[in-house]
C-alpha cells in the first residue's frame, strides 16, 4: 500500500445510525483526510475484524462492486462497510478502523430497547369533579433511540406528549385513557386509567312517564326512577304516608284504598339531588259495612219490634245501600225497621253497601224464640240389633228457637251433648237404652232408642287364674272353671293333648299319667266368635325302669388290652335325669358317659348307672368280663423242694391267676399224670422221688400255658446232696414261665 511519506494520515469513524438494532444494518464510515493511494482499510467490532477493503475493490468476503457490504467514495476519501447485527449480537458494541498504522476515534452504539410504560399518579381510578382540571398525569419509559408518547382516550380524544392535562373537564370527558410509547424497536402501552368524572343529577327519569295514576283497589303500580350522575346516584321513593323506601323502583302488587296520594322520587349523590313526583288515585270498593247498633244477633219474641238499624261503609267512590229481608224482599234505604215480628220474621237480614267498584254485605240475625215441638231422628228406627264392632249413626234433630241444644244419655247414665249419636266400633258394654233430649230455654222433648250388642266372648277367665301346673304321676288335676263375658251366652270346650275334646266349662283329671303332659285349650264361642285360652300341664316323673344304654349291650366279654367304647346311659325322666356310675371298685362318677378305653383285668366287674332327680331314681347295671391267659403260678404250700418221709402223704395246691378259669395238669415220674390242680401222692415211696410238672391253660389260647414244678424227695434218714438242673418241656409247647427244678440225690 502506498502512502505519503512523512505525513500521519488523520482517520475518523462514524456510525449511523446510532443504535443497535437485529436485522438493521450500520454503516460504519471510515474518512481520511486527504487522499491515498490504495490503502487497506479494516473495520473492528469490539477490537474483532469484522472487513476490511483493499484497492476499493476486493475486500475480505468479496468486491464492494458486487455486495452491500462495502462501498469507495473516491472523492470524499470515505469507505463505508455495513455490519448487521444478529439477534446473539444486540448488545451495546464499540467500533474502529485503521489505514496502515493509523487508526480511527472508537465509536460505542448501545443497543436499541424500549421497556414497559407506566403512568404516574399510579391509580386506576381518578375522580375529578365537572369544569375543574386534572393534570400533571405522567407516561414514563425507558427508550433508546428517544420514543415518542401519545394519549388516547374516550370519543377519539388523542394528546402527543408524555404528560397528560384534562383543563375545564366535562362529564363527556369520562372513560379509559392509557399512553402508548414508540420507538424503532416497536409500540407499548400502559395501563388504563379510569377517569370519572363527578356531577350531580340534572334531571330524573320516570318510566312510564304518566304522573297521574288513577287505578282500581287490588291493581299493581311499578314506576322506575333512574337519573345521570357520577357517583352513581342513590334512590328514595317518599309514600303519601311519608315513610321512605331506599329503592329506585316503586312497586306495589296490590293497591289498597290507603295508597291514595303522591310518591316523590328523590336521585342524589354527594354533589347534589333532583325529584319527580307522581299522583295515585284509587277507586275501591266498600271494605266493611258497619252498622249502627253494631250488633250482627237480636233475639226477639213474637209481637216485638226491630229498631233502627243503620248501615254505613268506606268506599271511593260513595256507596249506595240496600237491606234483603229473610223472604228476599229488598228494602233501597240504609235504615232498617220493623214493627210487630211475626215467627216468619225470623232470619238474616242483609245489608249491601256498593259502588262502581264492588260490595260489601253484612248480616245480621234475627230469632224469634219458641221451644221445640217435637223430635225427629234419622233413622226413625227405635230398635237397634248389632254385632260388635259394628257402628250406629243416629242424627237428632228439632225445630225451635233460639236453635236447640242436644244431649244423648247412654245407658252408662253418661251424657254428652252433641246431636248425632255415633259410635264407631260398638262393644258389649254399649248395649242399652240411648235418649236424645233437644231443649232450648223456652223447653225440651225427648226421644229414646234402644240398642242390643251381640258379642263374642271378650276374654276367657280361668279359675284358679294359673296358666302352668306341674304335677307327679299319679297326681289329681283339680277342677279348673273356663269362664268369659259374652252375648248371647257362650258354650265352651276343653281341647285335650291328644286332641279329645271335652264339652264343659270344667276341667278335671284324675291319676295324672306321663301322656297327660300339654296344652289344654279353653274355646269360648257363641254365633258372633269365638276365644281360646291355654294352660300348660307339666307331668314330673322318675327314670322308672326306662334307664337304657347306647349301644345296648349289657354284657361285655373282651380281652385283655381291647378297648371299651364309650357307653352312655340315658332315661325318660322329668324334670331330666342326673347320672351317676359307680365303678365295680366303688368309685362314683356324675356323668351319663362310662369311659374306660384300653382294658386291663382291674376293669373287669359290674357297673352300675344311677339315674335320679327330685322324683326318685333307677338303676342298671352292665357287666365287664376281662379275659387273659394264665402268666404265673402259685404252689401251696410254697416251700420246695418237698423233703418227706416215705409211706406219708403229700399234698400240694397249683393255681394261675386267668379268666376264665384255667385247667390244671400235673406230671410226674414214670408218665404219671393227673388232671387236677391238686398233686395228691398217699403213701409215698422213695420211687417217687422227683420233679413234678404243674401246667394251667385256659380257653383264650391252648398254645399259651404256665407251668411250675416242684421236687419231692422221699427218704428214710439222711439228704446227702442237692443239685438243680433244668427241666427240658417238649418242643411243641410255648414256655411262658421257667421254673429251675431241685433235684435231690440220696446216697443211702
Amino acid at each position: 500500500m502506498g502512502l505519503v511519506c512523512g505525513h500521519v494520515i488523520s482517520i475518523t469513524l462514524s456510525v449511523s445510525p446510532d443504535y443497535i438494532l437485529s436485522g438493521n444494518a450500520l454503516a460504519l464510515n471510515c474518512s481520511l483526510e486527504r487522499n491515498a493511494t490504495e490503502p487497506s482499510v479494516t473495520f473492528y467490532k469490539d477490537a474483532t475484524l469484522i472487513g476490511y477493503i483493499q484497492n476499493c475493490r476486493q475486500n475480505g468476503f468479496t468486491s464492494c462492486s458486487s455486495t452491500t457490504k462495502c462501498q469507495c467514495d473516491l472523492i470524499s476519501n470515505t469507505y463505508t462497510w455495513n455490519y448487521t447485527p444478529s439477534n446473539e449480537n444486540e448488545n451495546d458494541a464499540t467500533f474502529n478502523c485503521t489505514i496502515s498504522t493509523a487508526e480511527s476515534n472508537r465509536i460505542t452504539v448501545k443497543k436499541a430497547e424500549l421497556s414497559d410504560v407506566t403512568i404516574s399518579p399510579a391509580a386506576p381510578v381518578i375522580n375529578a369533579t365537572e369544569n375543574t382540571t386534572v393534570e400533571n398525569i405522567r407516561c414514563t419509559a425507558l427508550c433508546w433511540p428517544e420514543c415518542s408518547f401519545i394519549w388516547t382516550g374516550p370519543s377519539g380524544f388523542i394528546s402527543y406528549g408524555d404528560i397528560l392535562r384534562l383543563s375545564n373537564i366535562q362529564r363527556s370527558n369520562s372513560g379509559l385513557y392509557r399512553c402508548q410509547a414508540t420507538n424503532v424497536v416497536g409500540t407499548n402501552y400502559s395501563n388504563f386509567i379510569d377517569i370519572k368524572v363527578q356531577h350531580s343529577p340534572d334531571k330524573i327519569s320516570l318510566f312510564p312517564s304518566i304522573t297521574n295514576y288513577t287505578m282500581i283497589e287490588g291493581r299493581s303500580i311499578n314506576v322506575t326512577c333512574s337519573a345521570v350522575c357520577e357517583p352513581a346516584c342513590d334512590f328514595e321513593w317518599t309514600y303519601p304516608s311519608y315513610t321512605k323506601h331506599n329503592i329506585n323502583i316503586l312497586q306495589i302488587e296490590s293497591l289498597q284504598g290507603t295508597d291514595n296520594g303522591t310518591y316523590t322520587c328523590r336521585a342524589y349523590n354527594i354533589l347534589g339531588y333532583k325529584e319527580s313526583a307522581i299522583m295515585v288515585t284509587i277507586n275501591f270498593a266498600p271494605k266493611a259495612i258497619f252498622l249502627s247498633p253494631s250488633n250482627s244477633n237480636y233475639t226477639k219474641k213474637e209481637g216485638d219490634t226491630l229498631g233502627s238499624i243503620v248501615c254505613s261503609a268506606d268506599c271511593n267512590p260513595a256507596c249506595s245501600f240496600t237491606w234483603t229481608y229473610p223472604d228476599g224482599t229488598k228494602q233501597y234505604n240504609e235504615s232498617l225497621i220493623r214493627y210487630s215480628l211475626e215467627k216468619n220474621h225470623d232470619g238474616i237480614y242483609t245489608c249491601k253497601g256498593f259502588n262502581d267498584v264492588g260490595y260489601q254485605e253484612k248480616k245480621i240475625t234475627v230469632s224469634i224464640n219458641y221451644s221445640p215441638d217435637k223430635i225427629s231422628l234419622f233413622p226413625s228406627i227405635t230398635n237397634y240389633t248389632k254385632s260388635e264392632g259394628d257402628s250406629i249413626s243416629v242424627e237428632c234433630s228439632a225445630v225451635c228457637e233460639p236453635s236447640c241444644d242436644f244431649e244423648w244419655t247412654f245407658p252408662n247414665y253418661t251424657k254428652h251433648n252433641i246431636k248425632i249419636l255415633q259410635i264407631e266400633s260398638l262393644q258389649g258394654t254399649d248395649n242399652g237404652t240411648y235418649t236424645c233430649r233437644a231443649y232450648n230455654k223456652i223447653g225440651y222433648k225427648e226421644s229414646a232408642i234402644m240398642v242390643t250388642i251381640n258379642y263374642g266372648p271378650k276374654a276367657i277367665v280361668l279359675s284358679p287364674s294359673d296358666f302352668n301346673y306341674t304335677k307327679k304321676e299319679g297326681d289329681t288335676l283339680g277342677n279348673i272353671v273356663c269362664s268369659s263375658e259374652c252375648n248371647p251366652a257362650c258354650s265352651f270346650t276343653w281341647a285335650y293333648p291328644d286332641g279329645t275334646k271335652h264339652y264343659n266349662a270344667s276341667l278335671h283329671r284324675y291319676q295324672l299319667q306321663k301322656n297327660h303332659e300339654g296344652i289344654y285349650t279353653c274355646k269360648a264361642f257363641n254365633i258372633v266368635g269365638f276365644k281360646e285360652e291355654s294352660i300348660t300341664v307339666t307331668i314330673n316323673y322318675d327314670p322308672g325302669n326306662s334307664i337304657f344304654f347306647s349301644p345296648s349291650n349289657t354284657n361285655y366279654v373282651m380281652m385283655e388290652g381291647d378297648t371299651l367304647g364309650d357307653i352312655t346311659c340315658s332315661a325318660n325322666c322329668k324334670p331330666s335325669c342326673t347320672f351317676e356310675w359307680t365303678y365295680p371298685n366303688g368309685t362314683k362318677y356324675l356323668d351319663s358317659t362310662l369311659g374306660i378305653g384300653r382294658l386291663n383285668r382291674t376293669h373287669a366287674g359290674v357297673y352300675k348307672c344311677k339315674g335320679y332327680n327330685h322324683i326318685g331314681s333307677s338303676e342298671k347295671t352292665i357287666t365287664v368280663a376281662v379275659n387273659y391267659p394264665p402268666e404265673s403260678i402259685r404252689l401251696s404250700p410254697t416251700n420246695t423242694p418237698f423233703i418227706v418221709r416215705e409211706f406219708t402223704t403229700v399234698r400240694v395246691t397249683c393255681e394261675a391267676d386267668c379268666i376264665p378259669t384255667c385247667t390244671y395238669q400235673w406230671t410226674g415220674q414214670n408218665t404219671w399224670t393227673s388232671v387236677n390242680r391238686h398233686l395228691t401222692l398217699t403213701s409215698i415211696r422213695r420211687t417217687a422221688t422227683g420233679s413234678y410238672i404243674c401246667r394251667a391253660r385256659n380257653i383264650i389260647n391252648s398254645y399259651r400255658y404256665a407251668e411250675t414244678s416242684v421236687s419231692i424227695i422221699v427218704h428214710s434218714e439222711y439228704i446227702v446232696h442237692l443239685s438243680c438242673m433244668k427241666k427240658s418241656v417238649p418242643d411243641s409247647f410255648q414256655i411262658i414261665s421257667n421254673f429251675h427244678i431241685l433235684v435231690i440225690v440220696v446216697i443211702w
